[in-house]
């Protein structure tokens, strides 16, 4: 049922879901070598590292789905060091970027990563519930995303139809013109 769904809708297999927000390709030079630091430090599993690195981060005037990405990879942080309480802290901080900024990837993943604290902690309920917001956000953005294809493939038939149409109207016009020459000919 949940196959073919982007990684924010899947089950998280009791690891955190991760966001970059565009972090590696920021115009910024600063933060994008602020954010490769950090995230080099976090895949060699040295996570009280790479947290003051993502804050320093954080003080160089990310975008907002920057911003948010941050403070999930922090949360992920402390979800590593088993810091569950600062890792949904970030995890909420997140969230709240998210929805201010109409994120909705970034929504989703902290959805997500809110359910697998619940997990964490066997509130199982709780967990759901988040998991199944996060899955509605991506399916909502995949069935807008498809939606928005099929509205161009519509536009682009209606354009290719007007475009035939002058096309025959144009062989019409020719043979029309081609006859009445013809005609005059003939009477003349």
């Amino acid at each position: 049922m949940m196959e073919g769904l982007p990684e924010a809708a899947r089950s998280s297999g009791g690891k955190p879901i991760f966001y970059l927000g565009g972090l590696p390709e920021t115009p910024d030079k600063k933060r994008r070598n602020a954010f490769n630091k950090g995230y080099f430090l976090m895949l060699r599993n040295r996570y009280s590292e790479a947290i003051k690195v993502f804050r320093k981060c954080l003080d160089l005037k990310p975008t907002s789905s920057e911003r948010t990405a941050l403070l999930l990879l922090i949360g992920n942080c402390f979800f590593h060091l088993s810091e569950f309480k600062q890792a949904e802290w970030r995890y909420r901080a997140a969230e709240s970027s998210a929805n201010q900024t109409g994120d909705s990837e970034g929504l989703a993943t902290a959805l997500g990563n809110i359910g697998l604290i619940y997990e964490t902690s066997g509130e199982v309920d709780k967990a759901l519930d988040y998991k199944q917001k996060s899955r509605e956000i991506v399916v909502g953005a995949e069935e807008a995303r498809l939606a928005e294809a099929r509205a161009l493939e519509e536009a682009r038939a209606v354009e290719e139809a007007r475009a035939a149409e002058e096309a025959r109207a144009a062989e019409e016009a020719k043979a029309i013109e081609k006859a009445m020459a013809a005609e005059e000919a003939r009477a003349a």
